[in-house]
């Protein structure tokens, strides 16, 4: 797979500019200039970061999926699917490259003690290739359907939110 250094941008009709910054680059910014503001809190987690202790979990999950063989171009992503009483999960795909191999158990030992144990996503999957759309967007709607099917949560999925 060809791999890109550029940086990617989504925009819409607006008249404001965009930043031309990467994610990385506008946290890494910020947080030099605000490092100690508090910036994510998460009350049922028991979180709260500061921008400097944000960049420090970021740096230190990156190191971790750098030592699993994650290399630049490979594909990870986290997506919400519902569960029971109205909470919710995360669940993790990982999309590997040809020739390289992971366990489900591997990725979880790895992670033990290295990153929060709230951080350790319960659901994960290991997959062969992302769902696309016809312009190469990854179709999050259909990993969630199907990660709710496989996890046997279709009652939890009727399960109204908002």
């Amino acid at each position: 797979m060809a791999t890109s250094s550029s940086a990617s941008y989504a925009s819409g009709p607006s008249t404001e500019p965009l930043l031309g910054e990467t994610i990385g680059d506008n946290l890494d910014r910020v947080a030099a200039a605000h490092p100690d503001v508090e910036c994510l809190v998460s009350r049922h987690q028991g979180l709260r970061y500061t921008y400097a202790e944000l960049v420090a979990a970021v740096d230190e999950c990156a190191r971790a999926f750098i030592a699993l063989g994650v290399a630049r171009g490979d594909r990870v992503q986290d997506l919400g699917l519902p569960g029971h009483g109205g909470g919710g999960e995360i669940c993790g795909w990982v999309r590997l490259r040809d020739g390289q191999t992971l366990t489900l158990d591997e990725l979880r030992e790895y992670c033990q003690g290295r990153i929060a144990h709230y951080e350790v996503r319960r659901y994960l999957e290991i997959v062969d290739e992302f769902p696309m759309t016809v312009t190469g967007k990854i179709r999050k709607v259909e990993m969630r359907e199907r990660s709710v099917e496989r996890l046997g949560l279709d009652g939890a999925a009727s399960v109204s939110t908002a």
